[in-house]
């Protein structure tokens, strides 16, 4: 019996496990890493970083 709560306990983790990391997306820009938002296009962190460098250019 606990051989099989261990084998189901093991299976279940790795279908997790490979679930989380197919799924995963990393951001476009390194600056999407503090938006909340799913599109990075309209992150107002992003277009501030933007507008800095601009300024500092």
């Amino acid at each position: 019996m606990w051989i099989a709560v261990i084998a189901a306990w093991l299976l279940g983790s790795t279908t997790l496990y490979v679930y989380l990391i197919s799924t995963a997306k990393e951001p476009q820009q390194p600056e999407c890493f503090d938006c909340a938002l799913s599109e990075c296009s309209q992150c107002p962190h992003r277009q501030e970083v933007q507008e800095t460098l601009r300024r500092a250019a």
